[in-house]
């Protein structure tokens, strides 16, 4: 997978590029596979607006991660 890694905000950033090739998407991967591996390995996801409890979230196609390991595992699972 195609990722674009940032920090904002206090939050490390994990976009899932909107140029994924054609052989990844393929794969059958897709956000709701991301959603529920997230929601299986780190807990529900944290509202916005409200103070982090699982330290993830998503908007679109980016990963926010207050934890700099769940964002680590995140990489390293999904690049």
């Amino acid at each position: 997978m195609i990722l674009r890694l940032s920090e904002t905000a206090g939050y490390h950033v994990v976009e899932l590029r909107e140029d994924i090739p054609d052989w990844w998407m393929g794969s059958k991967h897709t956000i709701k596979t991301v959603d529920a591996w997230c929601e299986l390995t780190f807990g529900a996801s944290d509202s916005w607006g409200s103070e982090p409890v699982t330290g993830w979230k998503r908007l679109g196609n980016q990963y926010f991660f207050t934890d700099q390991n769940k964002f680590n595992w995140f990489v390293l699972r999904w690049s």
